[in-house]
């Protein structure tokens, strides 16, 4: 794949998580092996790669959250996007979120993934407005 070629992954909505995954997953396999896109990640290994990144760490449970806490030491540029209004985890996660620089997307869905060699920006859908809106990022962390 040529850099001026772009790629884009188009979620639905009301996909299921396992689909999501399922994509995830088929995306990263083309990542290593065929086309040489780069910066979708499926699980929470090695902050140290996204250092000085724009990241956007899709949030599912306690481990996507604690990742995004530890991503906060690399890079001062980290995005959370969680479908509800609070985050799904203990009390102590929440503090931590709430007073680090992660910027809390709440009741946010990501529904799309494009660029060309490497990840460029995300669609997010904003499930309080019905409203979907842009943001460039660097790469997008979602749960294994």
């Amino acid at each position: 794949m040529s850099d001026s070629q772009n790629y884009q992954v188009v979620l639905c909505p009301d996909m299921c998580f396992s689909r999501l995954c399922e994509i995830i997953n088929e995306l990263q396999r083309l990542t290593a092996k065929d086309c040489g896109i780069h910066g979708v990640f499926s699980g929470y290994e090695h902050p140290e790669q996204f250092r000085d990144k724009r990241v956007l760490v899709v949030e599912f449970d306690q481990k996507s959250v604690d990742f995004a806490l530890e991503l906060t030491k690399v890079t001062g540029r980290v995005i959370l996007s969680s479908p509800l209004q609070g985050l799904s985890v203990n009390d102590e996660s929440k503090t931590e979120v709430k007073l680090s620089d992660i910027k809390h997307l709440k009741q946010a869905e990501l529904v799309e993934v494009s660029g060309g060699f490497t990840v460029e920006k995300v669609r997010i859908h904003d499930l309080d407005e019905a409203e979907e809106y842009d943001l460039v990022v660097d790469a997008v962390v979602v749960p294994s």
